[in-house]
This record gives C-alpha cells, structure tokens and sequence, in this order.
C-alpha cells in the first residue's frame, strides 16, 4: 500500500519563514528604535517659595463698646498683610472669631474685608480677588460683635474677649 504524503514540503516551510523574517523583522526593529529615543534635558535649580503674614491694628481704636441687647461693636480696620519669596506666590486671607463659651450662645461674629457693615463679609473659604494678592499687598479686615437681642439678663458684667485668628494662605487659582 502506498501513502500519500499530505505535508508541506521543507522548501516551502522553510521558504515561508525566511520571508515572514525578512518582513516582520525589520518593521519591529525600526518600531522599536521610534519608541525608544532619548534625549537628555537640563532643568536647572528650582527651589520653594515661603509664606509669612504680619496683623496690626490701624486707626484709633482701643476698647470694645458696650454691647447693648441687639446692638453692635465694631474694631477698627486690622491690617493683614503677607511677605515671602516666590515670584507667582499668591495669597488669600480667612479669619476666625470667637468668644468666651460663656456667651456664645448669645453674640455672633462676623469678619469683614473693608469696614464693618459695609465691606465684603469675609466668605467661609478664605478672600482673595481674583488670582490672589501678590506678595507685599495688604488687606483691611474689621470684626463686628453683636450680642443677641434675647439676650438673657444673666449675660450682664461678663467679660466679652473676642479673638480674631487670622490665616494666610497661599491661593492656587
């Protein structure tokens, strides 16, 4: 009996792999020297900026008013301003007030940026205009203190010492 032979004959399976090599090779080779090109670049000295905020009191004030039920007492303007190293260093101001535990139940505070009543109240976030105050610019804050018109009796000769916590930050935006 005879056999027929199916296969494919070693010429042509070798001439088939000699041909694949010779298309397939090169084309990986020159996509991979593409992909791997490097080039060495200088960055030079980079170094961080610093922050620093000074407060002080302007114009003539020296004590709170006496707080009547349902009235006010205002500061005199608290002058905030930021110093520091960076050339697009930005900065925003927030603040906080507070009061004894005592009476917080009874008097709100709010923080202005300009004069009480009638600048900015200062938002939960922090102030800061557009793109934020360049290094060596200053902003005026005024803190408002009202004691609430319900206001029990009991309330009466106790010491009201407000505080003002002032934080500079820098702005990102």
């Amino acid at each position: 009996m005879h056999r027929r032979d199916d296969r494919v004959p070693r010429r042509v399976r070798w001439t088939a792999v000699l041909v694949a090599a010779l298309v397939l090779g090169p084309g990986t080779v020159a996509a991979h020297a593409v992909w791997s090109d490097r080039r060495p670049l200088t960055a030079g000295v980079t170094s961080t900026g610093s922050l620093g905020a000074a407060a002080s009191w302007t114009g003539s004030w020296s004590a709170w008013k006496p707080l009547l039920p349902g009235r006010s007492s205002d500061t005199a303007a608290l002058r905030v301003s930021a110093t520091g190293s960076g050339d697009t260093l930005r900065w925003r101001v927030n603040a906080a007030a507070s009061v004894s535990a005592a009476l917080a139940p009874y008097v709100s505070t709010q923080v202005f940026v300009g004069a009480c009543g009638t600048g900015t109240p200062l938002p939960a976030g922090g102030y800061a205009p557009a793109g934020g105050y360049a290094l060596g610019a200053s902003v005026d804050l005024c803190l408002r203190v009202t004691l609430d018109p319900n206001a029990p009796s009991t309330t009466q000769a106790i010491a009201l010492t407000p505080q003002i916590t002032i934080t500079v930050d820098q702005a990102t935006s």
